[in-house]
């Protein structure tokens, strides 16, 4: 089971992401839990072609990230991408 609240950080490296925690959260029908992991990556707001790019990059390597996340920690239900 994955530590809920963004309590347990994670080793995940990659070049765009700034920090990486794992959280729960209710199912989209809210009758269970999730286990999240959530990645919040540093980019410039204000140049949407920035954005794009960087999600691109990102979106490529995400399925090794998350094959990554889950040997370490188990498994997860969803990716979530945050900028800031």
């Amino acid at each position: 089971m994955l530590m809920p609240n963004g309590e347990n950080k994670t080793n995940i490296t990659h070049p765009l992401i700034r920090d990486a925690y794992f959280k729960q959260a209710c199912a989209s029908r809210g009758k269970s839990l999730e286990d999240v992991l959530v990645l919040e990556i540093a980019c410039e707001r204000n140049s949407k072609t920035s954005l794009d790019n960087n999600l691109y990059a990102l979106l490529g390597d995400l399925a090794d990230l998350k094959q990554q996340a889950e040997t370490k920690f188990g498994h997860i239900d969803r990716i979530d991408i945050r900028t800031h």
